[in-house]
């Protein structure tokens, strides 16, 4: 998407070639919307102009890279025993991630997995004046937390970017509840959230953030929880069977829980924080709706 803002930081600046990019992409997706990586293969030989294949040896790359999109300019940087991509500015990128529904990452780092092509939110997308407020206000929570709850809030918008990337519908909740544990951690060191069980921190986090609370599939979502970390079993099944529509609906549930309860976590509240996050409806977010 196109991107371009000024914040109290930097500047996000969307890179001159982006139609290019954009149709390099789109002419690269597969079906079912994601873009997925290239195949690879081994080859021998010197030079590399004669090199032979090595046969066999065809498969999915493990990593991968895309063209760069966007400019990071920031006016602000950590301490010299801190990497800026380490701290502030893969807070930031991985925010922008999250604010939009996009997986987001340095250029010349490498990508493991499948990229979603379209918006992973059950929101419509913002406005750019909104997201450069949201990014804001964003940082300002992320300058209050300590070094190590910065890192565990920065990979909780990591891997919430990432859940999309993985196939099985078990992979997408074990990852989502990482999330969500990493959001009550920061929870419990900024705002004071504590509670002794997993189905009693989704209450407690609920009733302090104003979130919308379903105890029944809160119950299902724990207990799913527990089965699978605990017995390996998904739905009462083997995980790669599927799951059923229990299965399907679970991940999805988590996920719109932790995009609501990340945006509490970061400073905010309002009517999309407070929707039903059981529905498959898209709610709205502007800047009205969001209240630092």
């Amino acid at each position: 998407m196109r991107l371009d803002l000024l914040w109290s930081l930097g500047q996000v600046r969307t890179l001159d070639h982006f139609d290019e990019l954009e149709t390099w992409l789109q002419s690269r997706l597969h079906p079912d919307g994601y873009y997925y990586p290239p195949i690879q293969q081994t080859f021998v030989g010197w030079p590399l102009e004669t090199a032979e294949p090595v046969p066999n040896t065809q498969r999915g790359a493990l990593l991968h890279q895309v063209p760069p999109t966007h400019e990071l300019v920031l006016r602000e940087y950590p301490s010299k025993d801190q990497s800026v991509r380490e701290s502030i500015a893969g807070f930031v990128i991985h925010c922008l991630g999250f604010i939009t529904g996009r997986r987001c990452q340095f250029a010349d780092w490498w990508i493991d997995g499948r990229l979603p092509g379209r918006p992973e939110t059950d929101a419509e997308p913002l406005f750019q004046r909104e997201v450069s407020v949201c990014l804001d206000a964003a940082v300002d929570t992320w300058k209050l937390a300590g070094d190590r709850e910065r890192r565990v809030l920065t990979n909780a918008l990591f891997m919430h970017n990432r859940s999309p990337s993985y196939e099985w519908s078990w992979e997408r909740f074990i990852v989502e509840y990482q999330v969500f544990d990493a959001f009550y951690r920061i929870s419990s060191q900024l705002y004071a959230v504590t509670a002794p069980t997993h189905g009693e921190r989704f209450e407690a986090l609920a009733d302090r953030f104003g979130l919308f609370f379903d105890r029944p599939r809160i119950g299902r979502i724990v207990a799913l929880r527990n089965e699978l970390f605990h017995e390996a079993l998904w739905v009462g099944t083997t995980p790669t069977s599927g799951g059923g529509e229990e299965g399907f609906y679970a991940p999805l549930w988590l996920r719109h829980i932790n995009q609501r309860l990340g945006l509490a976590v970061l400073g905010f509240t309002g009517p999309y924080i407070e929707s039903n996050w059981t529905t498959l409806i898209r709610g709205f977010l502007d800047l009205d709706q969001l209240k630092k």
